[in-house]
């Protein structure tokens, strides 16, 4: 594994062991927490390559790879739950908001519906109807 010099920063494995989660996750959140958003990862600290040996024996430079603040990412982190609460409700409303074309929520189907227990028993002979197609043989009604 590549260690930065601390007074430069932390790249996105070292955050990952800091902070316990998968290695993957970093990236994840670089990616998904973008500069636009209400919570966005910290901008880099610095864009750093060492000069390593390689495994032919030879020396030579690293992929350059980008190193962050560790206070930034620790404050950043903190905030994280409230800000994925946030993006998650937001979602949740645009979701099920009427729009032209698009299905009503659930819990409004029967509002608008004005005799619900007959629109299910119509609903449940057009099911039976499409089984007896199906079976090519007749069903057995199930009481409602």
């Amino acid at each position: 594994m590549i260690t930065t010099d601390n007074r430069v920063g932390l790249n996105l494995k070292e955050i990952a062991l800091m902070l316990g989660v998968s290695t993957a996750t970093p990236s994840t959140w670089k990616r998904r927490w973008t500069p636009d958003s209400d919570h966005p990862f910290p901008r880099p600290t610095a864009k750093l390559a060492l000069w390593i040996r390689r495994r032919n024996d030879t020396m030579g430079w690293s992929r350059p790879f980008l190193c962050y603040d560790r206070d930034d990412i620790i404050e950043w982190h903190d905030g994280l739950r409230e800000a994925q609460r946030e993006r998650r409700s937001a979602s949740m409303r645009e979701s099920w908001r009427s729009r032209p074309g698009m299905p009503v929520h659930p819990s409004r189907a029967f509002a608008i519906v004005e005799h619900p227990l007959d629109e299910i028993r119509k609903l449940r002979a057009e099911v039976n109807g499409l089984k007896v197609l199906v079976n090519r043989g007749p069903v057995n009604e199930e009481p409602f």
